[in-house]
């Protein structure tokens, strides 16, 4: 792993923190993609049953009610907020386990770089998972509330608290104190970095997109079908249960789940950039190496 080494704590140019981010995959992609399977493939499995179960009864189930119950248009809801709930909590879930195992997974990385020990990430990932998800929790709520205000507060917000985990799992801080911190690094890029964050966004989007495909043309043609042979009702029930259909969109989950790790991994370079560039930290950790030998 030596010869493939990346200093994480240094500054970085706006096309570095995305060729860096490729590069780190690119090098790394069999211990990292391997031990993140292995730790969170619970998970994985739990949302991918979250979001099937999700995606069924938004669609075939909606109409449904909408067919049989016309007089109640609100009864759809109240059968439709277990798979809200279940879709909400697997998605957290697997949120917190991805933020957390790609931070510590860097931060073993930066430690060690001969080898990556898995079980000291998931130890660390499990003592400190009520503290991580508290944290989420705080962030999650404070971009919520901020867009729930005229849009902008939340956009704001969530460029910073973007890599409010990094600043929690790489400095030690409380989780409130890791929340303030990441506005103080953000001062004076806060632009140059929601920049960063919006073609991460579009590149991710666009690779999802790839995967989504042949699901989106799969629907078409069942749906097409569907409606020719059969009353809409019952084409919409037979699109929504297709088990081709079912299997088609959790291989798109799956793949969204995975690529969103790409943009995980640049929000940890965004936190050592905006790090140096604040406070020099890598610099000046350097300088002592020097003195020291």
């Amino acid at each position: 792993m030596q010869q493939n080494y990346q200093e994480f704590k240094r500054v970085r140019e706006f096309g570095d923190l995305f060729s860096d981010t490729f590069a780190f995959i690119s090098n790394h992609w069999k211990s990292f993609f391997g031990g993140f399977f292995k730790l969170a493939w619970p998970f994985i499995l739990i949302a991918l049953i979250g979001n099937t179960y999700y995606q069924v009864e938004a669609t075939g189930n909606f109409f449904d009610e909408a067919f049989t119950n016309p007089q109640n248009p609100f009864s759809f809801f109240t059968n439709f907020i277990p798979s809200i709930l279940l879709l909400a909590i697997s998605s957290f879930l697997l949120t917190v386990v991805s933020y957390s195992y790609v931070n510590l997974y860097i931060k073993a990385f930066i430690d060690n770089k001969e080898e990556i020990d898995l079980q000291n990430i998931q130890n660390e990932m499990y003592n400190k998972l009520l503290s991580i998800s508290g944290l989420q929790i705080l962030v999650f709520l404070s971009v919520f509330v901020g867009l729930i205000f005229c849009l902008l507060p939340g956009i704001y917000l969530l460029v910073p608290l973007s890599f409010a985990l990094s600043v929690y799992l790489f400095e030690n801080k409380s989780v409130t104190d890791a929340y303030a911190h990441t506005f103080q690094l953000i001062r004076d890029n806060w632009w140059i970095t929601f920049a960063a964050i919006i073609v991460m966004s579009i590149i991710i989007a666009f690779a999802g997109g790839i995967f989504q495909l042949p699901a989106f043309i799969y629907t078409i043609i069942k749906g097409a079908t569907s409606f020719q042979e059969t009353n809409p009702q019952e084409a919409l029930n037979s699109i929504s249960n297709d088990y081709v259909m079912i299997a088609l969109n959790a291989i798109a989950s799956f793949a969204t789940y995975i690529l969103n790790l790409a943009f995980i991994i640049m929000t940890v370079y965004i936190y050592f950039n905006l790090n140096e560039r604040q406070f020099g930290t890598g610099s000046f950790e350097q300088i002592d190496e020097i003195g020291n030998e």
